[in-house]
This record gives C-alpha cells, sequence and structure tokens, in this order.
C-alpha cells in the first residue's frame, strides 16, 4: 500500500530533496497524466492561493513532507515489527502443541 502511495509522491516530485517541487505538476501537466484536467485546473488555482499567501510556500510544503514521510515510514516499520512480533508467537503457541 505504502509502495503505491510513496511512488506517486516520487512521480509528482513532492520528495524532500534537490528536485522537491510543490509546482511540479501545474508546470508539467503533460508529466502527471494520472491528474484529470478538473483537477489540475483545481490544483493550480490552489497553489496560486496559497503561494501568495505564503512567499515560502515550496520550503514549508518540503517540511510537510519531510514530517509525512517521517511518520508513515516509522509507523509502516512499527507495523512490519508488530506482524513479525505475532508470526514468532503464533509459531511458539503452534510449537507448544506438538
Amino acid at each position: 500500500m505504502k509502495y503505491v502511495e510513496y511512488a506517486q509522491k516520487f512521480h509528482h516530485h513532492l520528495v524532500p530533496g534537490k528536485n522537491f517541487d510543490i509546482f511540479y505538476c501545474v508546470n508539467n501537466p503533460s508529466k502527471c497524466e494520472d491528474i484529470d484536467a478538473a483537477d489540475m485546473a483545481k490544483e493550480r488555482e490552489e497553489l496560486e492561493v496559497a503561494a501568495k499567501a505564503d512567499p515560502d510556500l515550496n520550503a514549508h510544503a518540503q517540511l510537510y513532507y519531510s514530517a509525512y514521510f517521517g511518520m508513515t515510514g516509522l509507523h509502516a516499520l512499527h507495523m512490519v515489527i508488530g506482524a513479525g512480533l505475532l508470526f514468532w508467537a503464533a509459531e511458539g503457541i503452534r510449537g507448544l502443541g506438538n
């Protein structure tokens, strides 16, 4: 699930770092074919309003996405470890029955 979600963020240049660009899709609509024209127009309008209100929008958006990837990545790691522990405990219980 996270792979699909993260892949879209990478494709839209929403991964913190030197290539981060909150305006990437509205400036390159042909490279973001998964967004239809109506949604792209709405996104363009929302970004224009946000950029007027916050001249440092790109930096603040990058901070948001840093927190997003950190929190969702940590959550995914937590879930994998938890599932591993459950499988380990289930094997231990199953082994007691033999």
